[in-house]
């Protein structure tokens, strides 16, 4: 196996791919207010993997394609994790109600995907630098 496959940023690339059963499961389970605290605390900590995972990549001359490639599918999958989140999501929410409206949700999950293939395709010999929306968009979960 290649030595790049193994780097830190995509290590964390890894990482964020496989917590996100774990932030389904908590989320699914959650009854309480601790415990949905305790699935976004799962989807916290894969924001915080996914910020880091680009500067470090950067700052050490880290970048490799399959980087390029495993980020933007880990903020996909992050993101379907979500919107399924939301499609499940109770309505005795702490008083809040349904927040996500479900077919905005997938779609513009879709969108983005189709979006992040086309990058990929151009990216073959350069350094995709996320803006920071995505990050944004999958911590507020649009």
């Amino acid at each position: 196996m290649k030595k790049e496959y193994f780097n830190i940023p995509n290590l964390m690339g890894y990482f964020r791919i496989l917590i996100i059963p774990a932030f389904l499961f908590l989320y699914g389970r959650a009854e309480t207010k601790w415990e949905y605290f305790a699935a976004f605390f799962v989807l916290a900590l894969s924001y915080l993997t996914d910020f880091l995972d680009g500067k470090i990549a950067r700052k050490f001359h880290m970048v490799t394609d399959l980087g390029k490639m495993l980020d933007p599918i880990a903020d996909n999958l992050t993101q379907g994790a979500l919107a399924v989140a939301c499609t499940f999501q109770r309505e005795d929410f702490y008083g809040v109600g349904s927040s996500c409206d479900r077919a905005t949700v997938i779609e513009d999950n879709g969108e983005a995907l189709e979006e992040r293939l086309r990058m990929i395709e151009h990216a073959k010999d350069s350094i995709c630098m996320s803006t920071g929306s995505g990050n944004i968009l999958t911590v507020s979960g649009r």
